[in-house]
């Protein structure tokens, strides 16, 4: 795993500037759909091995969305704040407390829900 992460960070970049020189920047896009379902398929054949487990899984969907309101929120405070907003300014400061709010109600729902969309049990894995 490391080493197709550390393949992908040296090659990944070179090969995008070799594509958007040679071509369109647009077909490094494009690139990646075939990629993608090759990936995919990958993934679905090997996880048609795994063992059922025998009981069925409740999907998070509360803790998935309080999760993306709050990433939605900072980074629009990050990509936005100085560029289109001035850093003082009442539409930053409501981002920044929306985002705040959403991540301490995602934090909350974590310790109330059976099974969680991100388990706290992983946070504690060095």
């Amino acid at each position: 795993m490391g080493t197709a992460w550390i393949a992908a960070g040296v090659v990944g970049p070179v090969l995008g500037g070799v594509i958007a020189d040679k071509w369109h920047w647009s077909w490094i896009f494009w690139l990646n759909v075939p990629l993608g379902l090759c990936a995919a398929w990958l993934s679905s054949t090997a996880m048609k091995r795994l063992p059922p487990q025998g009981r069925s899984h409740r999907l998070d969907i509360i803790g998935r969305v309080l999760m993306i309101l709050a990433a939605v929120a900072l980074l629009l405070v990050l990509t936005s704040g100085g560029t289109r907003v001035p850093w003082i300014s009442s539409t930053i400061l409501v981002l920044l407390l929306l985002s705040i709010v959403f991540t301490l109600g995602f934090s909350w729902w974590l310790h109330r829900v059976d099974e969680p969309f991100l388990p706290l049990g992983v946070l504690a894995i060095p």
